[in-house]
């Protein structure tokens, strides 16, 4: 698929130009003041300062239902406190698998207020909740493949390959959600 606003062509399956970040089907309903340049769908170049700016902004406008999306996974693992050694570790698995959940609901919060929707905590959940095997696959993968680069960080040949590791597969759930990629491809 070629990019409309480089001209650059993409994979088929991808939603943004790998190029230019430019959106490849479709544009947003309703972009939020400052996120999108008028008649582009690609974000403009921003410094750390206004990334950061932009992001408690966001988090600030929904701070309820990305609160309520966050918390949701802490009451497995709360309820485990007061819970026979079996039924603690059943609480724990829940509460992790939870927590991606919540990560993967948190991210496409922040898409639809990219957007310009209105964040739905409902509609967040349960479009991680679709992706939630790819979701776990990407995380499992990531936790083994950091788990062999610190093993291979006690020789000289692990130090780099851990923080390539680290740097190129954390972003694997957004990738997952957001382009709807498979584990191995994210």
């Amino acid at each position: 698929m070629d990019c409309a606003n480089c001209g650059r062509s993409n994979r088929p399956e991808a939603r943004f130009c790998v190029h230019c970040g430019s959106m490849l089907t479709g544009t947003p309903e309703r972009a939020a003041p400052g996120l999108l340049r008028p008649g582009s769908s690609a974000l403009p170049p921003r410094d750390l300062g206004q990334l950061l700016g932009e992001t408690f902004d966001i988090y600030q406008r929904n701070f309820r239902p990305l609160l309520l999306v966050a918390l949701l996974p802490q009451v497995p693992l709360f309820l485990s406190l007061a819970m026979p050694l079996w039924l603690s570790v059943v609480l724990w698995v829940i509460g992790i698998v939870a927590s991606i959940i919540a990560n993967g609901a948190i991210v496409v919060a922040v898409v639809q207020q990219y957007l310009g929707k209105e964040v739905d905590v409902g509609e967040c959940l349960n479009s991680a909740w679709r992706r939630v095997v790819s979701l776990l696959t990407a995380y499992v993968l990531f936790l083994l493949a950091v788990a062999v680069a610190v093993a291979l960080a006690l020789i000289i040949i692990g130090v780099p390959l851990f923080f390539y590791l680290l740097v190129s597969w954390w972003f694997a759930g957004q990738a997952i959600l957001i382009e709807r990629k498979r584990p191995i491809a994210a």
